[in-house]
């Protein structure tokens, strides 16, 4: 209370002071301010001297203005070089706001002929993308909503699609603009910048990449079943040569009227049988054809009709439609109309209750993004050759497999399924292609593809009449590793009066060899492959013991394929596995007489 008393008696004393001092302090001022006006009157201020200090401060302003001029032409030079560059990326980018509303977009929205930049504002991605799509499930309004969670925490989302509106492959990635880059939220140029990619050819680009994988891995598949192949020719061929000969052996020495003569001709037929098949085999596996000649499809194709038709059958409906000026090909005529019997065998079977199976030739050219396509294959020019029906079809099962040897949906009992594989090698090793298009429940279509050549038709040979061949008494030096070959190879011989040597290797037939120097060894009877040395290597080392000896290589292989590895060379005297005892002993005779 005393205090509170004291206070207000302070704020009166104060007050007080005021008031009585006032007076006092005007008369300060008023002394100040004459004083002021005395100085200003001594000293006044011309015009002249005022517009010196204004031009004064103007020159020593214009370096900061030329600076400041000089700054905004950069960034308005900076400016337009940003927005060129960002018009100019491939990539749809727009700024957006919470609501994901466009604020602004660069020029890549005309060039995928979306809308004009100054129409989408305001706009979303929804609406840019589908404007006329009143669905809310679209997939833009789905991303959008989870997008915007994520953007919430200043993360990242991306998504790839096929716009099916667009008829694009499109990816897009929404990336957040953080606040924390502006010192204020209002600087803020937006909430978030959507970055589209048109990804359409990459996709197309990653789709013809798989398709060449998937290409290059069936060529390398058949490679290897062709290697396989060519293996087990081989060895089929050293065990059916023993079985074909010393049937026929066993036959010719028995009378008709024994009763195991026709148990040995059932063998014998079987062995036949085998060695058919191993013929296909081996065409499937080699490399250069047999016997080629110039051929115009054309006219094989109007021999064989009466041919196919039988093969066909009443139910089916057949079609040529042979192309005009038709150029010619180099094949071997009897293998290219096996594979024909195969293709027209194969689309009867797809066609059990009738159909249209059409045989078509063109002349076609293969471009380089053709065959950029199908690997393997070679840009020129190519007489086509299409064997199409109105069957089943097939899956993309069938179609891997279908070239495999041994493959059948037929069952075994309906097929070996060595046609197919067969043709392929026919086809293959005239530097041929085919190419197969199937649906199902609508047919199949083979198209083979063979060079084309300017040589001239050559004129068919006549056939000489058969003789029986003679024998002889000349030295033999007979080598192969198998025992049954060597003993039915060497009693053939004998039988045609010649003087056998055997061995059963290189190292065996020099060291035999070289005891007879100075004596005649008028032929080297050789298998081309042995373990230790092969048949060339022993040949060339016994010539120069015996300059004269001619020699004659054998082998389960087939010529093409020993000249295609490098093992002989073209022109070489070679006899294949199986042979019979008339063809060695007339290839024997061939041989000494040249």
């Amino acid at each position: 209370m005393d205090d509170n008393l004291k206070g207000r008696k302070n704020t009166r004393a104060l007050k007080d002071r005021g008031i009585r001092e006032r007076p006092q302090m005007r008369g300060v001022l008023r002394k100040t301010s004459e004083g002021l006006r005395k100085r200003m009157m001594e000293q006044p201020v011309s015009p002249l001297t005022s517009h010196e200090a204004m031009k004064r401060k103007f020159e020593e302003r214009r370096p900061l203005d030329m600076s400041l001029q000089k700054s905004l032409k950069v960034i308005g030079r900076a400016k337009r070089e940003w927005e060129t560059t960002v018009d100019s990326l491939p990539q749809l980018i727009c700024l957006i706001d919470d609501q994901g509303a466009i604020l602004r977009t660069n020029r890549t929205i005309e060039r995928w002929n979306l809308e004009q930049v100054f129409n989408v504002k305001g706009r979303n991605i929804h609406q840019l993308f589908h404007p006329h799509c009143t669905d809310s499930a679209c997939y833009l309004e789905t991303f959008w909503t989870l997008t915007k969670e994520e953007l919430n925490y200043h993360r990242s989302s991306e998504c790839e699609v096929k716009d099916r509106v667009i008829e694009r492959h499109l990816h897009f990635q929404i990336l957040p603009i953080s606040p924390k880059m502006y010192k204020k939220k209002e600087e803020t140029p937006g909430y978030a910048v959507v970055v589209v990619h048109d990804i359409t050819e990459r996709k197309q680009v990653e789709k013809e990449i798989l398709a060449l994988e998937e290409q290059l891995h069936q060529s390398q598949k058949m490679e290897a079943i062709c290697r396989l192949a060519g293996g087990m020719a081989h060895d089929f061929n050293n065990l059916l040569t023993p079985i074909v000969g010393y049937s026929q052996l066993a036959i010719n020495a028995l009378s008709p009227q024994e009763s195991v003569q026709n148990d040995l001709q059932e063998i014998r037929k079987a062995a036949e049988s085998a060695v058919a098949l191993v013929r296909q085999l081996s065409i499937f596996s080699k490399r250069q054809p047999e016997n080629p000649q110039i051929v115009n499809l054309n006219h094989m194709l109007l021999n064989m009709d009466q041919l196919i038709r039988r093969l066909a059958g009443d139910q089916i409906k057949l079609v040529t439609l042979p192309a005009p000026g038709l150029g010619l090909v180099k094949i071997d005529p009897g293998q290219f109309e096996q594979v024909i019997v195969n293709l027209v065998l194969n689309a009867r079977d797809a066609m059990p209750s009738g159909g249209k199976l059409i045989l078509e030739t063109s002349n076609v050219t293969l471009t380089q993004d053709y065959v950029y396509q199908h690997s393997g294959m070679i840009p020129g020019q190519y007489v086509m050759l299409a064997v199409s029906d109105t069957g089943i079809g097939m899956t993309q099962e069938v179609k891997a497999h279908l070239f495999e040897p041994f493959f059948t949906t037929k069952g075994m009992s309906s097929g070996t399924g060595m046609g197919l594989s067969s043709a392929y090698g026919i086809i293959r090793q005239s530097n041929g292609y085919v190419l197969i298009y199937s649906e199902l429940g609508h047919g199949t279509t083979f198209k083979i593809y063979l060079p084309r050549t300017e040589e001239e038709v050559e004129p068919i040979p006549q056939r000489e009449e058969e003789k029986s061949p003679a024998g002889g008494n000349e030295t033999i030096l007979l080598v192969e590793d198998e025992p049954l070959v060597r003993g039915l190879a060497a009693r053939i011989l004998r039988k045609q009066g010649y003087h056998l040597l055997e061995a059963s290797n290189g190292s065996e037939a020099l060291r035999m060899a070289e005891k007879r120097v100075g004596e005649d060894i008028h032929l080297i009877l050789t298998d081309v492959v042995m373990p230790g040395m092969i048949g060339r290597e022993l040949a060339e080392r016994l010539h120069s013991l015996f300059p004269k000896m001619k020699v004659l290589y054998m082998s389960g292989y087939t010529n093409s394929a020993i000249v295609h590895h490098g093992i002989l060379e073209e022109g070489m005297n070679y006899i294949q596995k199986p042979f019979t005892l008339e063809g060695l002993a007339g290839k024997v005779r061939e041989v000494l007489d040249q």
